[in-house]
């Protein structure tokens, strides 16, 4: 009843608690476009009174017998294929061929991995690390190579999740594959590749203190990374006897 009062709209005393008459959804884009996301989640009652609108461009506000006419454009989403969904009896076959007219579909975030350092970089700007006061300037390369490894069953909700989880987390300026959730483990990784990084991780925290004559200040910022994590690091690859 509420969905159904939501897209379609109310008169004044159609039931209780409808103390003034209300514009629907539907009715309220004429003119213009009414998007339904999850098409297939809306109850089959419902699909019936959405396909009516479909082909008579008239709708009827509950409690009312007076038909109102309706202009709009509607577009439609699924994470379901709702050909499946008719097989299964759970959508309308004729609301489902009344929809497809034009079908788009949009590849999973698995199958445009190219497009992931973009996303990624768009979601960071959009949960403005500034408001959390965090000194986060950007993803650093590792955090990038995990993000393209991943397969992403979460799709694009789990890459905005992920993302806004490093910001709020990390105390470095460049996000890492830590930051974001991402382990050795996940990564299907194997022991090798495992002990290349680890010792490629050693070998620049060495050179670079090296390089800045085992300024900590300076290697740090170097590296990209705060002074607390490179003296873990430091400790975690046997180099603290390389400080002053």
């Amino acid at each position: 009843s509420l969905i159904h009062t939501e897209l379609f709209g109310h008169e004044r005393g159609s039931f209780t608690g409808a103390t003034a008459c209300k514009q629907g959804l539907i009715e309220s884009a004429n003119g213009g476009t009414l998007f339904l996301d999850e098409i297939t989640d809306l109850p089959l009652e419902l699909q019936t009174n959405l396909l009516r609108f479909l082909q008579e461009h008239t709708i009827h506000r509950v409690g009312s017998t007076r038909s109102v006419e309706v202009n709009a454009r509607v577009i439609a989403a699924s994470h379901v294929e709702l050909s499946q969904a008719v097989a299964a009896g759970r959508f309308r076959a004729d609301l489902f061929y009344r929809l497809n007219v034009l079908p788009i579909t949009v590849p999973s975030l698995r199958e445009r991995l190219d497009d992931v350092p973009m996303l990624a970089r768009h979601f960071l700007k959009c949960c403005g690390a500034d408001r959390h006061r965090r000194p986060v300037e950007g993803l650093s390369r590792q955090a990038i190579a995990s993000l393209m490894a991943h397969d992403w069953p979460g799709n694009v909700r789990e890459l905005f999740n992920r993302v806004q989880r490093a910001v709020v987390m990390t105390d470095q300026r460049f996000i890492t594959p830590f930051d974001l959730g991402f382990t050795v483990n996940n990564q299907s990784t194997g022991p090798a590749l495992d002990e290349v990084r680890t010792a490629a991780e050693r070998n620049a925290i060495s050179l670079t203190l090296g390089r800045v004559d085992r300024n900590i200040t300076h290697a740090a910022r170097e590296l990209g990374i705060s002074r607390m994590t490179l003296y873990r690091l430091m400790d975690k690859h046997g180099l603290a006897h390389q400080m002053h």
